[in-house]
């Protein structure tokens, strides 16, 4: 229980579904300056009102540097999505969040996104990447237990798991050969490795 009750957040954006995708990429819940209205006021012009779209996350980033494309506004994004078929969504349709925080952890009174049965067995999906071990889990507590296509765990791209990542054996293990190794660096390599390995 919390001394105070935040505002019941929604999740703005639903599912994109881009033509023909077998492929999901499911994360979380999007931060607080796009679910709570009262601090809308708060996106910065270059961030982007849609999944991943916060100035911090590395999302887009990373995968522009994978596919040697530009991934700063939502229409390059959307043309992304189409052109690689992928389709987007979140595992929370709606919660409230501890001081606005940022982290999974800050969500409480979850609701979480059952839509995701039809919509993944409808699209006949095959392949889902999550964006954290946590996404995984719940999603297969919570959502679809007995989910029996392909599933793969990315690298999150918040940077709150830089620290995380850092402590791998595979970060360390690269990072012993290359001693000017960032965790940036060793995300873009191992989403490289997972998105060209399905293409």
């Amino acid at each position: 229980m919390y001394d105070v009750i935040e505002p019941l957040l929604q999740h703005p954006y639903g599912f994109y579904n881009s033509t023909q995708a077998k492929t999901l990429i499911l994360g979380s819940f999007p931060i607080a300056k796009f679910t709570n209205p009262s601090l809308r006021s708060t996106i910065k012009a270059h961030e982007i009102d849609f999944f991943y779209g916060g100035e911090k996350n590395k999302l887009w980033k990373v995968l522009s540097a994978v596919f040697s494309r530009p991934l700063t506004t939502k229409q390059q994004i959307v043309e992304f999505l189409e052109a690689e078929s992928l389709a987007m969504g979140d595992i929370i349709k709606s919660c409230r969040s501890r001081k606005n925080g940022a982290a999974d952890k800050d969500l409480y009174d979850v609701s979480w996104n059952e839509g995701l049965v039809s919509f993944i067995s409808e699209n006949k999906i095959e392949r889902i990447y999550f964006t954290s071990k946590w996404v995984q889990q719940n999603f297969l507590k919570h959502i679809l237990h007995n989910y029996s296509g392909e599933s793969i765990v990315l690298p999150s791209p918040s940077p709150a798991a830089n620290i995380a990542i850092a402590s791998t054996e595979g970060f360390k293990a690269k990072k012993a050969l290359n001693p000017l190794l960032k965790v940036d660096d060793y995300r873009i390599e191992k989403y490289r490795q997972i998105f060209q390995s399905k293409t």
